[in-house]
């Protein structure tokens, strides 16, 4: 078996120009990496791991099911999700790519340093974004107003969007010949929060 080459764990960075909105209704965004299950995470505390990236995520706790580490910025801004299958970080905030791989970099280089997995099987990436016609001020408009008729699906059914409660719908598409997956979901959800 070939062993795989320390820092080489995520694609090559794209060159694309990014885009930053005023107003985006960006939530999160996360991004986890998927290896096969390590016994020595969860055989002992991860105490080298927190030494390399305390000052980043200086408060620590078990998960919630004991069964992974949850470490955290001290604004909870941050989140790092150490298991011992998958290696999760989560900005709630998010501020941009650059400093989002930052942190994710920092980790990445903590989880090889600690527990090298001999090969990563699935990276993650999600956006969460949630718009809210309050937060925007055009709560008089239907959301076919509002948006391409790509993802509008049951919303544009004529007298319907204003009953309508909730809706969900699920596209997945082949990238680079059907090797990787890009799965959007989007839909109306019932919030708390106007």
């Amino acid at each position: 078996m070939q062993k795989r080459k320390k820092g080489n764990m995520l694609m090559d960075q794209t060159t694309t120009p990014t885009e930053t909105y005023t107003n985006a209704p960006l939530v999160d965004v996360t991004c986890q990496l998927t290896f096969p299950q390590n016994l020595k995470i969860s055989a002992a505390p991860p105490v080298g791991f927190q030494e390399k990236v305390k000052d980043m995520f200086p408060l620590f706790a078990l998960t919630q099911d004991k069964t992974g580490y949850n470490f955290m910025s001290t604004d909870q801004r941050w989140q790092l999700v150490l298991g011992k299958g998958a290696l999760t970080l989560v900005a709630r905030q998010y501020d941009g790519w650059e400093n989002f791989s930052k942190y994710l970099q920092r980790a990445i280089s903590a989880l090889e340093e600690e527990y090298p997995p001999q090969f990563v099987m699935r990276v993650g990436l999600r956006f969460r974004n949630i718009i809210r016609k309050s937060a925007l001020g055009v709560t008089d408009k239907e959301w076919n107003q509002l948006l391409q008729a790509k993802w509008t699906g049951e919303l544009a059914w004529a007298g319907t969007a204003g009953e309508m409660k909730a809706t969900h719908s699920e596209v997945l598409m082949g990238l680079n010949g059907g090797k990787d997956l890009v799965c959007v979901r989007h839909g109306l959800v019932p919030i708390a929060q106007p």
